[in-house]
């Protein structure tokens, strides 16, 4: 059997945006989505803005996933928790 598997660090809202998010934590994102955004009128404000990375290696194990996702970024995540 074929195992695929991945780990991601997602941050979402609906008040901040993807580029905001950036700016803050000073990291730039794999992926970014902006649900929402294609809904007609009057809900012409993006409901959620999504910005993640993720690690896809193949072949390693999730705690070594974990810490190319997050483990070289936590200063930077303690930093904007300051703010």
């Amino acid at each position: 059997m074929s195992l695929t598997q991945y780990v991601y660090f997602a941050i979402s809202s609906a008040g901040t945006t993807a580029d905001e998010i950036t700016q803050l934590l000073g990291v730039e994102p794999d992926e970014v989505t902006v649900r929402g955004s294609l809904t007609t009128p009057p809900h012409t404000i993006p409901f959620c803005h999504c910005w993640k990375v993720f690690c896809r290696e193949p072949g390693l194990p999730v705690d070594e996933q974990i810490d190319q996702v997050i483990g070289c970024e936590v200063s930077t995540f303690q930093r904007v928790r300051r703010q």
